[in-house]
């Protein structure tokens, strides 16, 4: 009888799902007004902070505001001090839009690791916080790090591992008029759907598998997909690329379609439908981004 052979389970992924994304603005009393046409509950401003080399907190310039689901998020930001050398500066100069994706991981370190033993040369793994006076007050901390430009050119992308997620997702920030749930889908139009595909393999250790003009990387409840422009006309109507690449925009499953587009409709807004449980808003009408309603299944 043949000795038995011991296999080795797959390692668990380090990236284990799309965290927020956030848009960069010049006016942001103007984006959350947007935002709040399209039904989101928003927070109120506040500073981001960074560690200095002091090990003391810095400010990094930025002011951000939130649309809190259960668990991810819309980051709404704009650049507050332009001398403080924000790394928002090239991003917001090329439009104004969707520019940062930040993905999920339990452990920054873990993940940093992960992604150097697939020969991608991560950032180092930093500290940041903000205050959140909503609900219980408290310091929202996280640990993060970049993904380096080569890997991902498209956006800002970083990997966040939340230590305090108790702080951010309170429940007194979380019931959105629009019936929101959260974000469920990221959308990246690229020049070559190939090109970019195989970077984020390499990124994700994930296939991608074929969605009509393109590639999708499934988390389970959230994915990214890549589409060239001819795929983004497919889905949304008369939406051209301000560049390419471009962070195109993102889908939102709500529990009521039905309520999601009374609201819009009755705030002045011109959602197009496109089939029974879902909707979109053209980036005219939603701050530069093509935001998608989806019905949960």
């Amino acid at each position: 009888m043949a000795p038995s052979r011991t296999v080795k389970a797959p390692m668990p992924r380090a990236i284990t799902g799309i965290d927020h994304v956030g848009l960069v603005s010049h006016d942001m009393a103007e984006t959350e007004a947007v935002f709040r046409r399209l039904g989101f509950a928003v927070t109120a401003p506040v500073p981001l902070m960074g560690t200095g080399p002091d090990g003391k907190p810095r400010p990094l310039g930025q002011d951000s505001q939130h649309i809190v689901f259960r668990d991810s998020y819309v980051e709404l930001t704009a650049i507050s001090d332009p001398a403080a050398g924000n790394h928002l500066a090239p991003f917001i100069a090329r439009y104004a839009g969707l520019h940062i994706v930040a993905l999920a991981t339990a452990n920054a370190a873990a993940a940093a690791e992960d992604l150097g033993r697939r020969g991608i040369a991560a950032g180092p793994v930093m500290e940041a916080s903000r205050h959140v006076a909503y609900g219980t007050p408290g310091l929202a901390r996280f640990r993060w790090l970049m993904v380096p430009p080569a890997t991902a050119p498209e956006g800002l992308f970083c990997v966040v591992e939340h230590v305090t997620p108790e702080t951010v997702y309170q429940d007194v920030v979380t019931a959105h008029p629009n019936s929101a749930l959260g974000v469920s889908e990221v959308m990246v139009c690229v020049e070559d759907v190939g090109v970019t595909t195989a970077r984020y393999q390499q990124m994700l250790a994930a296939p991608g598998t074929p969605v009509r003009g393109g590639r999708a990387f499934d988390f389970g409840e959230a994915r990214l997909v890549v589409l060239d422009a001819d795929g983004i006309a497919g889905r949304y109507t008369d939406v051209r690329p301000p560049c390419l690449p471009w962070l195109a925009g993102f889908v939102v499953a709500v529990a009521d379609i039905g309520h999601a587009d009374a609201l819009l409709r009755g705030n002045g807004v011109g959602a197009i439908q496109t089939g029974p449980d879902r909707l979109w808003v053209h980036p005219e009408e939603a701050a530069g981004t093509i935001i998608e309603f989806r019905a949960t299944e």
